[in-house]
């Protein structure tokens, strides 16, 4: 026992080695020609209105923009193992096994899916809760049946009869994510279950996956949290606020499913147990492959997820997650910094005024994740601030050698003296410390202290007001006396709050920030939001030698993408790839770079090398943190939640400034009014007839270009360029704007 713990503790620290790209990448990342080479379609009826062309078109754009989004696990440990199931799966059909690829994808969403050229994916929310590997065998059975069914294409067949052209982007992509009707899903457990039988596995445990998905919406697990963990010595949580009692997941076996796209996991499970009951003999293994490298790779993608759900903004059920595997490892070092990242994000949102956004109603959730979501509805944004701050630092001070913890519990930190207090004077020390005053607050009576209730008649019906009482004076007043006496902890918060006060000095801003819990409202100076300026075309020059001068002779292009609308037809845009165009881009930053002389690193797609695995990883890194910094764009600065990984790479690469470059090139509509006051023009000047007119009928088209550079280690904006033309976007005006944007940074 006590060997197997320290293996699975060992796994547990090294969990991203199994995420990284340890192999040569396939053909379907660095031969962009044949990834749809191989995909067999039916030909649809004369009448139909389905174009395979468009298809196959379509499919190939949001492959390509799947692939490359930085969420798809590719030729690593985690992979090998994936097809080391597969093998066995399909021992029988080696054709068939060499049609499909298999991929881990980092989401929380307890799925699987595949794409129509037979490449299959499986969430790390859904592995993260299988029980074993033959579970795992029956879901990949269950996608390469809709591989074999082309049933994404029969999905595009009917939705193209049915609605015409009018299917748009994202309804495109719910085809491409295999968003199957009821009837092939159904036809899917079918088939997929032939070929799960003969792999030797147990037949019941296909049964057993519909188990997970009808409680996908919740947790892992739904364990009891003991409130202690929110608490210290020398702070307590009201009951009130946690309350004592377990809350029990309830699953509705009889839900009314006729309205839905999907059948109920109910229904599919009953349909399938009768399939298996049809065979007298039903033994077989839960492992067949390898247990080891299941159990592995299970404990990985739950250690992956809470870094996941901060990376998708749900703090609460990361801290939920981690709070589970740290029942499991305690004092876990990389579990704790996972702890202090999730208080960081879930503090700055507050702060910032998007509480309601990353904290759910209690009243809609169920389950023990509830009480997380309630303690941190019913705490005020001071208080929610003093809990991060004093666990974050005692997690930091038993681990003083981590840089991850450092950053982050100094963020905590500063967001603590923004919005709570930048003089430790007004906290209570060790000798002053009430615990008289302390228990008082703790014990009150729930239905009389904290959610007092006014009821009036307001002439439409009773309204409920909830008036909260004020528990800054004890949870806040007295929850640090032990660390205002800590020297280390004194010499940064001193420092911090003297770059916070002079900051307020420079910039007195007192906002009302609604808090979000109890609709209380409270005012406290934090760094006001930068106003959004209506740029005028063509005055981004002006702008960039006007501000503070940013200096660089290094930087990284992520993100290097051409988009070509046409607005002109009133229809919708359904989507939208010009590669040629993007390596055209790519090849005149890089000329430009030369001229100046900066020292350019581009990561782009079209550059992909087979056997660089390094270039992947690093691509997939700055991907995660710029979709990262795109979901806290309300924030002026932001840590990257993969801040290790960050900080490595800017070593690497001898910078810590990214660049994202996007060209726009938009065709717009006629404008009728602009019709009519040239027809009212050529009355007076009829020899000006023809010229009027043409103008006014010509498409208007105008090109755009944005090229924002941030630190990546704070997520700062050095510098925010962009300029607009009434002008295609031709390669000297492209060249000229690269080779200006680069000169002016240069050191």
């Amino acid at each position: 026992m006590w060997l197997s713990l320290c293996s699975a503790s060992l796994q547990a620290q090294e969990y991203k080695s199994w995420f990284k790209t340890i192999a040569p990448l396939g053909a379907e990342f660095t031969d962009r020609k044949s990834v749809l080479a191989n995909m067999e379609l039916d030909k649809p009826a004369k009448r139909s209105k389905v174009d395979i062309k468009a298809f196959k078109e379509s499919n190939d754009y949001f492959i390509d923009r799947f692939l490359n989004s930085g969420k798809v696990v590719a030729y690593s440990k985690a992979n090998i193992y994936l097809d080391r199931v597969a093998d066995k799966l399909l021992a029988h059909d080696p054709g068939l096994r060499a049609k499909v690829k298999f991929y881990l994808v980092n989401t929380s969403e307890v799925n699987a899916f595949t794409f129509t050229n037979g490449m299959i994916f499986v969430n790390i929310g859904l592995f993260a809760r299988l029980e074993n590997e033959a579970q795992l065998a029956f879901i990949l059975a269950h996608e390469i049946a809709h591989y074999t069914e082309k049933h994404a294409f029969e999905r595009y067949k009917f939705a193209s009869e049915s609605e015409v052209e009018d299917m748009g982007e994202e309804e495109f992509l719910e085809v491409v994510l295999s968003k199957f009707s009821r009837t092939q899903e159904f036809e899917a457990d079918k088939i997929g279950f032939n070929i799960f039988k003969k792999s030797g596995y147990s037949l019941p445990e296909a049964t057993k996956v519909f188990d997970i998905l009808k409680i996908s919406e919740y947790p892992v697990e739904n364990k009891k949290i003991d409130k202690q963990v929110f608490e210290g010595p020398y702070l307590k949580v009201p009951v009130a606020f946690y309350p004592d009692s377990a809350i029990q997941i309830v699953i509705n076996e009889d839900e009314n499913d006729s309205t839905h796209t999907h059948p109920s996991s109910s229904k599919r499970q009953t349909v399938l147990s009768k399939e298996i009951d049809a065979y007298t003999s039903r033994t077989g293994e839960a492992f067949v492959v390898d247990k080891n490298d299941f159990e592995g790779l299970k404990l990985a993608s739950q250690f992956a997820l809470s870094e996941v759900l901060i990376q998708e903004k749900d703090y609460v059920s990361s801290l939920y997650n981690t709070e589970l595997l740290l029942s499991r490892f305690p004092q876990h070092e990389t579990l704790l910094t996972l702890k202090v990242k999730a208080y960081y994000f879930l503090v700055a949102n507050i702060n910032s005024g998007t509480g309601s956004s990353v904290i759910k109603k209690p009243k809609k959730i169920n389950g023990e994740i509830k009480k997380f979501h309630q303690l941190f509805k019913k705490l005020s944004i001071k208080e929610t601030n003093t809990l991060a701050l004093r666990i974050s630092w005692d997690i930091y001070l038993s681990n003083p050698k981590n840089d991850e913890l450092k950053a982050f519990t100094h963020a905590i930190t500063k967001l603590f003296a923004y919005s709570v207090e930048t003089d430790l004077n007004q906290f209570a020390k060790l000798p002053e410390y009430n615990e008289e005053l302390i228990a008082s607050f703790y014990l009150q009576d729930t239905s009389q202290e904290f959610t007092k209730r006014k009821r009036y008649n307001s002439g439409k019906g009773a309204v409920v007001r909830k008036v909260k009482s004020k528990s800054n004076e004890s949870f806040v007043k007295y929850a640090i006396p032990d660390l205002i006496e800590n020297s280390q902890f004194r010499s940064v918060f001193y420092e911090i709050a003297k770059e916070v006060k002079e900051y307020q000095d420079a910039h007195p801003n007192t906002i009302a920030q609604e808090d979000g819990g109890d609709e209380e409202k409270e005012s406290y100076n934090r760094p006001p939001q930068k106003e959004k300026k209506k740029k005028k075309r063509g005055s981004a020059k002006k702008e960039l030698e006007a501000k503070a001068p940013f200096k660089t002779d290094k930087i990284l292009i992520i993100d290097v993408s051409n988009v070509k609308l046409d607005l002109s037809s009133g229809k919708p845009v359904k989507f939208f790839s010009i590669k040629q165009k993007q390596k055209e881009l790519v090849n005149t930053i890089q000329t430009c770079a030369a001229l100046t002389g900066m020292n350019v690193t581009v990561f782009n797609p079209v550059d992909l090398i087979a056997n660089d695995s390094q270039f992947y990883n690093d691509r997939n890194t700055l991907e995660t943190w710029k979709m990262e910094r795109i979901t806290n764009r309300h924030m002026e600065e932001v840590l990257p939640s993969n801040y290790q990984e960050i900080k490595e790479l800017c070593e690497r690469y001898g910078t810590k400034y990214v660049c994202f470059i996007s060209t726009r090139s938009i065709i717009l509509p006629i404008n009728q009014a602009q019709i009519f006051t040239n027809l009212l023009y050529t009355i007076y000047n009829p020899p000006l007839f023809v010229i009027a007119m043409y103008s006014a009928f010509r498409y208007k088209r105008y090109s755009a270009i944005y090229m924002p550079v941030f630190d990546i280690t704070t997520g700062k904006v050095m510098v925010d360029y962009s300029s607009e033309y009434d002008s295609p976007d031709h390669a000297d005006l492209m060249k000229a704007e690269f080779y200006y944007f680069l000169n002016s940074i240069k050191k």
